[in-house]
This record gives structure tokens, C-alpha cells and sequence, in this order.
């Protein structure tokens, strides 16, 4: 299938990507993930491919296999990154099935990685059927291995205001939020109208 547009329609196609990391952006493609119940913006073949061009996984016109999508695969794949590192940064136990399934992920996506020289350099290339659009997990999983290896993994933190996952590039790593123009400035609308709240109804007034 010839693809020409990155499905402007889908949420997907102009997501913010406040992670900073391409697989915390993968674990974002929801709406807010304090509410219950969580709404999904990875929902059909469409998505995927938005997704892909808004994070340069893929440049258009592209040509794709669109019908090997397999949606669920992507969900349960997005849900475990999310649950293995909201539990590594909360330091809460890892069950062993998770680990299984990530490291799964992780060993299919580094054996598509080869080695090669150009110039007297030594680079790193994918070996994996672009056509294919459920290849490109590979990438995400590649930096998942990579941000769990990494001496930023203590600064990944989870948005006070929607539970995004970012790395905090700050000096002082004392961000809160995905944005502060968004989630930052709600939150503290929040915090002053129930300070003011609190202080109309004490004792006395």
C-alpha cells in the first residue's frame, strides 16, 4: 500500500512528544493516564503509521504492508514498557512474566541491529523489512534497552498533571510536569482553588 499522508485526522499525527525518549513517547499515546477509564489514541492501522511519521520512523511517501498492523500486539507491547518502568522509577518489584515479555521484545529488536563500516566508521543499521510497519517496534524496544542501561534512567519521572512519561532535562531535575503550559498551569489552578476553598470554609468565616 502506497502511503502519502500521515492520516491527519488521528490524535496521532500531531501528539506532543514531551518524553524525550522514543520509547516514553510510544507509552504516551494515550490521553491522560490518571483517568479511568484511559483513552487510547493507538486504535487503528492509521494511528500506527501517524505515529510513525510524527516521531521520523518513517518519511512519506512510504510504501507498507498496512494490513500486518496488529493493533492489540502494539497495546500489549505499549503496557508493558509502561508497567516495567513506572515500576522501576517507583522502585516497586518486577514480576518475572514481565521481564520475560520485555526482554523478548528487547533480544528480537537487537538482533535486527548489524554492524557495518563506512569511511573508517563503525555504524550501526537496521536489518528489518521497512515494509513491515510492526518492525518498527524494534526502534522502541532498542530504546527502552538503552534508557534502562543509561545514567538518565533516574530522571524519567511521571507528569503530576496527566501521568506522561518524560526524562527531566532540567539542571536541578525538578520538573513536574510533561508541560508547564498545559499541565503545569492546571495543576496550579487546582492547588489555588483548593487552598481557596479551605480558607472560605474554616472556623470564622
Amino acid at each position: 500500500m502506497k502511503i502519502t499522508n500521515s492520516y491527519p485526522n488521528s490524535h496521532l499525527s500531531k501528539i506532543d512528544l514531551y518524553g524525550g525518549v522514543l520509547c516514553l513517547d510510544f507509552v504516551n499515546t494515550v490521553q491522560n493516564r490518571t483517568k479511568d477509564p484511559l483513552v487510547n489514541y493507538l486504535d487503528s492501522p492509521e494511528d500506527w503509521i501517524a505515529w510513525l511519521v510524527r516521531v521520523n520512523l518513517i518519511s512519506l511517501p512510504a510504501t507498507l504492508k498496512a494490513e500486518k498492523i496488529q493493533i492489540p500486539t502494539l497495546l500489549k507491547n505499549r503496557e508493558n514498557i509502561y508497567h516495567l518502568i513506572t515500576s522501576v522509577i517507583n522502585s516497586r518489584p518486577i514480576q518475572a512474566s514481565l521481564w520475560a515479555r520485555i526482554n523478548a521484545g528487547m533480544q528480537e529488536a537487537l538482533s535486527k541491529v548489524v554492524l557495518t563500516n563506512v569511511n573508517d566508521k563503525i555504524l550501526s543499521q537496521w536489518s528489518f523489512d521497512p515494509s513491515n510497519p510492526m518492525n518498527y517496534r524494534y526502534p522502541v524496544f532498542k530504546s527502552l534497552y538503552e534508557l534502562l542501561l543509561s545514567e538518565n534512567l533516574h530522571r524519567v519521572k511521571s507528569c503530576e498533571g496527566c501521568g506522561w512519561l518524560f526524562q527531566d532535562t532540567s539542571k536541578n531535575n525538578s520538573r513536574k510536569w510533561c508541560d508547564m503550559r498545559y499541565c503545569g498551569s492546571q495543576d496550579k489552578s487546582k492547588r489555588y482553588y483548593r487552598r481557596k476553598t479551605k480558607r472560605h470554609d474554616a472556623p470564622g468565616k
